[in-house]
């Protein structure tokens, strides 16, 4: 308030108002001046050897903090946004807005937490792992680790709980310590069930049908023959299926952290005998168990998660070809989807679709080391030939680490008389020197790809995929932090409410149409009219089925829409790309 104004309230007697204004400054600023103090106070002490007891209760996670001495804050190592939606605190101590910093105002020595599973569902949360997971027979619940360590910078945390610690393959349900110097990973709280699968442990959740372990137990035996002769670094593993329960379509969802494989199955439907539903499963399972062989990824390597998680879908991809369950048509159904998904996200390079993220090294990674592939045996029917490559790869690292030099070294060491610029077109892509589209138009290709049709994008089962993928690069582009875009009961749903978004998004808003294109039967217009418009205008329209709700979005100019091509059989003719 200027010196004038306050000036003239006091001279008509609002000198009790004047009071009460300079009484309520003081207390903000005093306010302030603390969490100021305490967010010091955290950020230049180190408190010492902090224990966490874990325990599960009534469903939930009771957490039980003691500290070598008493303090009025504790600052975390990471999830605060998290933090924030399922962390009950006893007693006076109260969250940060940022979700890191637990404060009180008189020092304390011990606490307890009670935390919720039922603030998050597993899988809504784009590439950020979901904390804390129960088990779908209520025996255990899965706890993230990370999730309930201290800033390493303000002091050391030892988790004790009784349950199973889930990187040391098969043990006995018992009393368990892990420690900040641990690797990350899942541990379970309760009394799961664990079955002896070779030198590993198979943690099975009651709920799931008993069709769907059937096929799990099958597919991890079938991975063990046929992966028996490709090198596998570390010791006893666990592999932890898990139901998530849920109405809808069935859904899934995998992760590795160091000593678990964790399979994920959500909605209805698992029992069935539907064979798309088998083959599904397959790839899920394939792929996971194939991370106990390439898990050692070079940190830090270059486009390293499109060989990582790419790399996995080709073996699992090659082993169901070579049962029978993908015959030549449907193999390369799926690597055609794959190269027509990474080309239709936005980002020229290699970097700029790693930005994106979501499953873009998956489909990006898979063109990749098909391509390598194709270079090294012929043919890219060859199912065999990522599984090799690895093998080569694997073999000449030993127990270290690898990246894409190393797996191209292994492909130029066996590539066809006359494909070696191929492997050198790879080398520079992953290194960003070369466009994706400037890769896939040059001449080395001849005989594997030619430009796509267009009816070939109107296929009503790669429609949606197409306006999915071109949405959420724009997504990518306008919020940052965790967001989830997800089929929910039939409607594509987005899932804003613990990200920061540009736009104000409506949180849980049903995506039917872009730019008044139905996004599932209209996809690929959809996707063109999105390229368009962002170059045109600068913007996209959104709207629910009704076009009740609509939504402007800003975004910007993302080029052209690409050229497609595709990978065409060895017998078919092909003129290349021009």
């Amino acid at each position: 308030m200027p010196w004038k104004e306050a000036h003239a309230i006091r001279s008509m007697g609002g000198g009790d108002l004047m009071t009460e204004w300079y009484r309520t400054f003081l207390v903000c600023m005093l306010l302030a001046l603390l969490t100021t103090a305490a967010r010091a106070d955290c950020a230049s002490r180190h408190l010492g050897d902090v224990r966490v007891k874990v325990a599960m209760r009534e469903g939930a996670v009771q957490l039980a903090f003691e500290l070598p001495q008493a303090s009025s804050c504790l600052r975390f190592k990471s999830g605060g946004r998290l933090r924030l939606l399922n962390w009950h605190i006893h007693g006076a101590g109260r969250l940060s807005s940022a979700g890191d910093i637990l404060q009180w105002e008189q020092p304390v020595r011990s606490f307890e937490v009670r935390v919720s599973p039922s603030a998050l569902k597993d899988g809504q949360l784009d590439r950020t792992y979901t904390p804390v997971m129960p088990l779908g027979d209520g025996r255990a619940l899965a706890v993230y680790s990370d999730y309930l360590l201290l800033d390493p910078a303000f002091g050391r945390t030892t988790i004790e709980f009784e349950g199973l610690p889930a990187r040391q393959g098969l043990m006995q349900v018992g009393h368990q310590r892990l420690t900040s110097e641990d690797p990350p990973g899942f541990f379970l709280l309760g009394s799961p069930s664990v079955e002896r699968f070779g030198d590993d442990a198979l943690i099975v959740d009651q709920s799931l049908p008993a069709p769907l372990m059937k096929q799990i137990r099958a597919l991890m035996d079938q991975g063990s023959r046929q992966l028996a002769s490709l090198p596998r670094p570390g010791g006893p593993i666990s592999i932890l299926a898990m139901g998530g329960g849920g109405q809808g379509k069935p859904s899934w969802r995998g992760d590795v952290s160091p000593g678990l494989i964790r399979l994920g199955f959500y909605g209805q439907g698992w029992g069935s005998a539907d064979p798309a539903l088998a083959r599904v499963v397959a790839k899920f399972v394939l792929h996971e168990r194939f991370h106990l062989h390439n898990m050692r990824l070079r940190s830090g390597a270059p486009a390293g998660v499109f060989l990582l998680e790419g790399g996995a879908d080709a073996v699992a991809l090659g082993l169901q070809h070579q049962q029978g369950q993908l015959d030549d048509a449907a193999y390369l159904g799926q690597l055609n989807l794959s190269l027509q998904q990474c080309q239709l996200s936005t980002g020229s390079t290699l970097r700029d679709k790693e930005f994106l993220g979501g499953d873009l090294p998956y489909h990006c990674g898979l063109v990749l080391v098909s391509l390598a592939s194709w270079a090294a045996s012929g043919s890219v029917l060859d199912s065999r030939q990522p599984a090799r490559l690895w093998q080569a790869t694997l073999k000449a690292v030993g127990d270290g680490p690898y990246d894409w030099h190393d797996f191209l070294a292994a492909a130029r060491q066996t590539a066809v008389p006359g494909r070696q610029g191929v492997i050198e077109l790879l080398e520079q892509l992953v290194h960003d020197r070369l466009t994706l589209q400037d890769a896939l138009a040059a001449p080395a290709w001849r005989g594997l790809l030619q430009p796509a049709s267009q009816g070939e994008h109107e296929v009503p089962a790669l429609s949606s995929e197409f306006a999915s993928r071109t949405l959420m690069s724009l997504l990518e582009r306008q919020c940052t932090g965790p967001y989830g875009f997800h089929l929910e009961d039939g409607i594509f749903t987005l899932d804003t409410a613990q990200a920061r978004c540009k736009a104000a998004w409506p949180d849980r808003f049903p995506v039917a149409r872009l730019n008044g294109l139905d996004f599932v039967r209209q996809g690929w217009q959809a996707a063109q009219s999105v390229w368009q418009s962002c170059k045109e205008k600068g913007e996209v329209q959104i709207a629910d089925a009704q076009q009740a709700r609509t939504l402007t979005l800003p975004c910007p100019d993302i080029g052209a829409v690409p050229r497609l091509y595709r990978l065409v059989p060895p017998e078919a003719p092909a003129s290349g790309p021009t």
